[in-house]
């Protein structure tokens, strides 16, 4: 039987920031975010993403950052064939306190001076991640950053396999309760600039039984 893999970006990105995952041989989806809808809880806009990509039982999800915390919930609701956490985390103690204290003002934020950065040095990644965040409807991520603050974490369920940076900064990890793979002196993007080891990662936690093959 072939199963799907549906992954999941962060608040910040898109579809795209799966460019370099390709997983050959697998049936694959990359997702973008629905909209949200004013006061909505967390657990909420995960059941009303799941449904609308139809996700079930015998899907494989794979969230990165803000797209593992909304897998989170929705494995609760239908615990998938696995869950894979990319530089992601089950609790909000685990985010960097720095960052916490950012998103807490994110409702306020005025998220729109991103486009005024410079970018003529960036790695090619960084501006693809910048562009990304510009594109996104910051009404969503003033959204995101309060549900995230007011999430109440989720338990890590049987199965759970995490991918995590050694040098991440968004969710540090000496802050992790858990971690099964680790990437060495990758940040919080490597799922862009460390994609060949993050696939690798991904791949090694996925029977081949599960493939199209």
């Amino acid at each position: 039987m072939s199963h799907r893999i549906v992954l999941i970006p962060g608040m910040g990105a898109d579809h795209r920031l799966f460019d370099g995952i390709k997983l050959t041989g697998f049936d694959v989806l990359r997702a973008n975010w629905i909209p949200h809808r004013d006061g909505e809880k967390l657990s909420a806009y995960a059941a009303r993403f799941a449904k609308h990509y139809g996700i079930g039982a015998a899907d494989i999800i794979v969230g990165v950052s803000m797209g593992g915390i909304v897998a989170g919930p929705i494995a609760q609701m239908t615990p998938p064939q696995r869950l894979i956490l990319i530089s992601s985390c089950t609790d909000i103690c685990q985010l960097s306190p720095f960052i916490a204290t950012f998103s807490a003002l994110g409702p306020v934020s005025p998220f729109e001076v991103a486009r005024l950065l410079p970018r003529g040095l960036m790695p090619a990644h960084r501006k693809l991640a910048l562009t990304m965040f510009e594109e996104q409807d910051m009404a969503f991520i003033r959204w995101a950053c309060g549900a995230v603050m007011e999430w109440t974490g989720s338990p890590r369920l049987p199965g759970t396999v995490t991918i995590h940076g050694s040098s991440d900064k968004v969710f540090p990890i000496r802050r992790q309760h858990h971690v099964d793979v680790v990437i060495h002196n990758a940040g919080h993007l490597m799922v862009m600039d460390r994609a060949a080891e993050v696939e690798a990662a991904i791949r090694a936690h996925l029977d081949p039984a599960m493939s199209r093959a």
